[in-house]
């Protein structure tokens, strides 16, 4: 008990020195298209996810419980609930455009992938609040 608490004292400054903000967890959606995704609402429950907000090195990594980390970089933060992360990638076989962003406290997942051969784009939306 008494190694946890010291752990937790010990991270709380550490986050405090590297500027990362800890969000607690928040449940994460998957969404049938974007006006659910922007809502957050109608979707579908997944699981949670956590958010850590560097301002100062405009990054924010977010952790998807049982699911991985994804790490955002070159983000637009005004604070901890609004902030917006844009990438483009396009290699020889795959075109991926997504965008990730928090508004007001709600984060807002839109993602379309598209191999080279298939011009159509297959979309992804999700949420958490």
């Amino acid at each position: 008990m008494r190694l946890s608490f010291l752990c937790v004292l010990l991270m709380v400054p550490l986050e405090s020195v590297y500027g990362l903000n800890l969000f607690g967890d928040m449940d994460f959606f998957l969404c049938d298209d974007e006006v659910q995704a922007k809502k957050c609402v109608g979707c579908r429950k997944e699981g949670s996810v956590n958010f850590r907000v560097d301002k100062d090195k405009s990054f924010v990594l977010i952790q998807y419980k049982g699911l991985g980390t994804d790490t955002l970089s070159n983000c637009k933060i005004v604070n901890n609930k609004n902030w917006d992360c844009s990438k483009r990638d396009a290699s020889e076989n795959l075109i991926s455009v997504k965008r990730q962003y928090m508004q007001d406290g709600i984060f807002t997942y839109i993602s379309y992938l598209s191999t080279v051969k298939v011009e159509r784009l297959t979309p992804t939306y999700a949420c958490a609040r």
